[in-house]
């Protein structure tokens, strides 16, 4: 690979971020759209956006700002949904049910400390969304996706209300910020599972 090339990775709340979260004001993405922009502002281009899952679609609608700048967008396994579920979503926002919908109950019961990584390795091996995972994936995201709290605990660095709260505050329409791009962009789905629903239509 090139040396020339340089990796930025964007990720508010998550990982190893160190960066100031506030859980009770995240209403929407924009904070993770403007986190975006405010680093793409101080780069060179050309740049190449790339995510996962939210990630995907953070690095879409920026793509879609900064389209003098942003030369290739690669989406991996998006969280893309027909227009028709994008409605019902956000009828349910406007009706005040987001708490209702199931990743957001599941993100917010999640478990989050542990006596050890080697616990948590254990909990999550083979098990929900992981039960495809080889072990030394999990190891990998465990290690990347924890904080050391004491000798005796480890938390996850993205806690349950903040992921939670991530999933209550998408609107989960993506298909604007595509229509609007002029640059050549990537999907990538996964075979087993996906994030989005069964053939989702084409902007």
């Amino acid at each position: 690979m090139s040396p020339s090339i340089s990796f930025q990775s964007i990720k508010g709340g998550h990982g190893l971020s160190s960066a100031e979260t506030k859980a009770e004001e995240l209403e929407d993405w924009s904070i993770y759209v403007q986190d975006a922009l405010e680093i793409t502002d101080k780069l060179d281009g050309p740049l190449y956006c790339a995510g996962h899952s939210m990630g995907s679609i953070v690095a879409a609608k920026l793509s879609s700002l900064r389209q003098d700048k942003v030369k290739k967008l690669i989406m991996l396994e998006p969280v893309l949904y027909s227009p028709f579920e994008c409605f019902k979503y956000k009828l349910m926002r406007n009706l005040g049910r987001r708490n209702k919908v199931e990743l957001v109950k599941l993100a917010a019961n999640r478990r989050s400390k542990f006596n050890s990584q080697e616990e948590m390795i254990e909990s999550y091996f083979g098990r929900g969304v992981f039960s495809t995972w080889d072990r030394s994936s999990i190891e990998d995201y465990v290690i990347g996706g924890t904080r050391k709290n004491s000798e005796e605990e480890v938390e996850l660095s993205c806690s349950p209300l903040w992921e939670s709260r991530t999933f209550r505050a998408s609107d989960m329409d993506s298909w604007p910020y595509l229509k609007k791009l002029d640059i050549p962009g990537y999907i990538l789905c996964g075979i087993f599972f996906r994030p989005s629903l069964p053939g989702p239509e084409k902007p």
